[in-house]
């Protein structure tokens, strides 16, 4: 688990496989669609993923996310293509080991996202979330590197993009 001020309990194990993809999903939209208007019903929002996740042999370039250019290799992937929700689009979440230092890649996506016009919604020490203009979110997590990749790696970080339509 990375170390991260969004997660309520502390691990010092890195992560081995990308986790939280269901509620990066449901962190937009659920909430919204849990808590109903005055004088209106709760819909039925348990199932906002229709299908099981596929694995991606590669990276994938995000619609205006900047490409990491530090020295970075990409270990693992999911995307979630079938989305019960018509105003979203597929979701993708990413994990990368980097030789950079943690605030090093912090700091290069704090400053690529604001060149990217993003507007950020959220930074801490491990954490940058924001919106673009055509509505899709995106969260970098950073954290120790994940174990058994590198020597040379001093962090990692996950891409968690949810795509707007």
């Amino acid at each position: 688990m990375f170390h991260s001020s969004l997660a309520k309990g502390r691990s010092n194990a890195p992560v081995a496989i990308c986790t939280g993809a269901l509620l990066f999903l449901s962190f937009n939209s659920a909430v919204k669609a849990q808590a109903p208007q005055q004088g209106q019903q709760n819909s039925n929002t348990t199932e906002l993923v229709a299908a099981a996740p596929d694995r991606l042999k590669e990276k994938v370039q995000l619609p205006n996310v900047p490409e990491y250019t530090g020295k970075a290799k990409y270990l693992h992937g999911l995307v979630y293509n079938k989305i019960n929700n018509t105003k979203q689009g597929p979701a993708y979440v990413m994990c990368f080991n980097a030789q950079e230092t943690i605030p090093q890649v912090r700091d290069w996506w704090l400053n690529s996202m604001r060149q990217y016009r993003w507007n950020i919604t959220y930074t801490s020490k491990d954490v940058v979330q924001g919106n673009d203009k055509d509505g899709s979110n995106c969260i970098i997590q950073i954290g120790p590197p994940v174990s058994g990749v590198s020597k040379d790696d001093k962090s990692s970080f996950e891409i968690r993009f949810q795509a707007a339509k």
